[in-house]
């Protein structure tokens, strides 16, 4: 849906440039709880353009996991899982059709 040029939207660490562009992606309340990370590239894609998005390198850097733990203790409800296509629809709503 986002045509994300990274290679996992919820998985691994990104790490974000510091500069005004990157800083303005934290300036309002997020729409999704549990999806936040996606929503976070879409407002990246929406405030750099399309045409940078096919290389955003610059501003963003995706470490990916080599190892995964799963640590007991989740704080998702089964519920949740059932919220993340809506909050799709709005992260695209919101910042992709625009």
């Amino acid at each position: 849906m986002l045509d994300a040029p990274v290679y996992d939207t919820q998985c691994g660490a990104k790490l974000f440039r510091s500069c005004s562009t990157v800083e303005s992606l934290f300036h309002e309340e997020f729409l999704t709880k549990w999806i936040f990370d996606v929503e976070i590239l879409a407002r990246l894609r929406q405030a750099i353009g399309p045409a940078a998005w096919s290389q955003p390198g610059d501003l963003v850097y995706e470490c990916p996991l080599e190892i995964w733990q799963d640590v007991s203790g989740s704080k998702v409800r089964p519920q949740d899982f059932l919220h993340a296509p809506l909050d799709l629809i709005a992260i695209y709503r919101n910042y992709m059709a625009k």
